[in-house]
């Protein structure tokens, strides 16, 4: 809204009952938006924090049934539920095996297979483009689309017939994704229905708030009329 020409806000934007209302419904929006940034990222964090356990489980049961057997596990018990795909890569890089059988999973470059075995931490992978994710790119809200084929990966070196592989579990993120998307949209809607309301209950109040000064300013109006009548 322009100003007036002597540069100030319309008298109706420098209204008491327009500053409260305009306040009170930006107080309770910049909450709501903090409040769903909190929970939208506590909720990312320990999602995370259940797969990167279950994938380092997945790997330590596969090496501990392998010292024992001498052989790798057709299932994964462990990660069975959440899909978890187990990789075997030779030295080159090249891809040996998968399991369990009828399962598949892209398969990670070299060079970034060979950097993620030094990183002794579990890592995001996009294979659309080939590389591994930021670490903090899940805090961001705005990188919520379910429609990104994700992949949370972690790596180790281990032993098989003698020589040294490349053992990766691997889950696909599609449920994660998709649970933000809808998790950003209710924060979405929540803040659009609070400044709603808050547009709504600050008008009222306001309202009822300079009901008193308006009581007062038409006292002396009401004096002065009937003094005049007096003296009349």
């Amino acid at each position: 809204m322009a100003r007036l020409s002597d540069g100030r806000w319309p008298l109706r934007l420098r209204s008491f009952r327009f500053r409260l209302v305009f306040f009170s419904a930006l107080t309770i929006m910049v909450t709501i938006a903090i409040f769903g940034m909190v929970v939208f990222t506590l909720f990312t964090s320990l999602e995370i924090g259940r797969i990167d356990r279950t994938l380092s489980v997945c790997l330590e049961d596969v090496v501990s049934f392998r010292q024992k057997a001498g052989r790798l596990p057709i299932q994964v018990w462990e990660g069975r539920s959440r899909g978890v795909v187990l990789q075997v890569y030779d030295q080159d890089m090249s891809l040996l095996f998968h399991l369990p059988p009828g399962l598949s999973a892209p398969m990670i470059p070299g060079d970034l297979l060979e950097a993620a075995s030094d990183w002794k931490h579990p890592f995001t992978f996009d294979p659309a483009k080939s590389r591994s994710l930021p670490r903090l790119w899940w805090i961001l809200p705005w990188n919520y689309l379910s429609h990104r084929n994700l992949w949370r990966a972690s790596t180790t070196v281990t032993l098989l017939d003698e020589k040294e592989v490349f053992l990766v579990s691997m889950v696909p993120m599609v449920w994660l994704l998709e649970s933000r998307q809808l998790l950003f949209w209710m924060i979405v809607i929540a803040g659009i229905a609070g400044m709603i309301v808050s547009i709504a209950v600050g008008r009222l109040l306001a309202a009822r708030a300079i009901r008193p000064l308006k009581d007062i300013n038409r006292a002396p109006s009401t004096t002065s009329t009937t003094c005049s009548e007096s003296w009349t």
